[in-house]
């Protein structure tokens, strides 16, 4: 079973990552990434709370990819 977890950029966003979330471009996806690995690490990056709704159906679109997951999210109780 595969693990996405979910970044807010900004203090809890990991060094490496696998992909990105943008409201303005969509997913966009690092080379070395593996689509069977066990755990993905997504950047989430939102240049503004106006944009949260386009960059949530991304989000969502990326998990249906993946019909048997795990979803965490890091950062986004502020």
């Amino acid at each position: 079973m595969t693990t996405i977890e979910f970044y807010l950029h900004g203090k809890a966003a990991p060094a490496e990552y696998d992909c990105t979330i943008d409201a303005n471009k969509g997913i966009t996806v690092q080379r070395n990434m593996n689509i069977f690995q066990e755990t993905i690490r997504v950047l989430v990056k939102v240049s503004n709370r106006a944009f949260m709704d386009t960059t949530l159906i991304e989000m969502g679109r990326f998990i249906i990819m993946y019909p048997e997951c795990t979803v965490a999210l890091h950062g986004f109780h502020d």
